[in-house]
């Protein structure tokens, strides 16, 4: 599915179709699919894409079906698509990967699924949704531009912010655990400082891969807070940060979920934010 600003544009394999719909669902307009089972769809304020799980393509249409172009997908099962504003990104069931392409079908990066059986993606204008039909999980991908190479680096910033109803005090920060080395705390501006109700201070971290390969390290925030006195915060090379939307563990993912999460959540004292390195 993919929306164009006003209208909402659905793939349906089942028919062979593309349909065109309002918000509430009525049909505007519809047309053949170009290829014999239509998958991903995605919009790029002109131009729709639809991925072609059958004939292994990535076709370009006008918003009336006709093709513009078409190229063959990098994968040999594409199911997902979407846009980020410059590049086209494909889930592959397949070779269970998400393929990042230029519009001409060229691969600019990939990197392979979180889960077994990739299918719907998303871009909100910052980050990358993944949708895994085999575990019923949704993943957010933190970082989607490319890896930190060997040699080279990434930055992040932390904001912690004070959701409590006093003063917090912060202690010195630090980073520990198997990969501390790779990564290094820079412009601190938390480590020794009280930040007040509603306030929030900021701390950078550098990833600086020494070799290839998954890096974990924690990055510690001690304070007074009487919940958490020492908030670990996990650092993680990996692109994703995957939530299970199943929150109340009975099978199904619905209302009672989201009245689960608001339930468990706790914000104590410390709220921290954060993107994970990322690919």
């Amino acid at each position: 599915m993919a929306f164009d600003g006003t209208y909402l544009w659905n793939a349906d394999y089942t028919d062979d179709k593309i349909y065109k719909l309002d918000t509430s669902g009525y049909i505007i307009d519809s047309f053949d699919s170009p290829g014999p089972y239509p998958s991903g769809l995605a919009f790029d304020g002109t131009y729709l894409w639809n991925a072609d799980y059958l004939d292994d393509k990535i076709y370009k249409l006008d918003t009336s079906g006709n093709i513009i172009d078409s190229f063959d997908s990098p994968g040999i099962a594409p199911m997902g698509l979407t846009f980020d504003g410059i590049y086209l990104w494909n889930a592959d069931l397949g070779d269970d990967k998400i393929y990042k392409l230029d519009t001409s079908g060229n691969i600019i990066d990939s990197f392979d699924s979180p889960l077994s059986d990739p299918r719907g993606l998303a871009f909100d204008g910052t980050y990358l949704w993944h949708a895994d039909n085999g575990v019923d999980i949704i993943s957010k991908f933190c970082n989607v531009p490319g890896p930190a190479k060997v040699g080279s680096s990434k930055t992040r910033t932390f904001t912690i912010t004070n959701a409590g109803k006093s003063d917090l005090e912060i202690d010195t920060l630090c980073i520990t655990g198997a990969d501390a080395s790779e990564f290094i705390i820079e412009n601190n501006s938390c480590s020794g400082q009280t930040v007040g109700v509603l306030g929030k201070c900021t701390v950078d971290v550098v990833f600086s891969p020494i070799s290839t390969g998954k890096k974990t390290a924690n990055l510690e925030i001690p304070s007074n807070d009487p919940d958490t006195p020492i908030l670990i915060v996990t650092l993680d090379s990996t692109p994703l940060d995957t939530f299970n939307s199943d929150f109340n563990g009975d099978g199904d993912v619905d209302g009672s979920d989201l009245a689960e999460f608001a339930a468990n959540f706790d914000a104590g004292l410390m709220v921290v934010f954060a993107a994970e390195f990322g690919r």
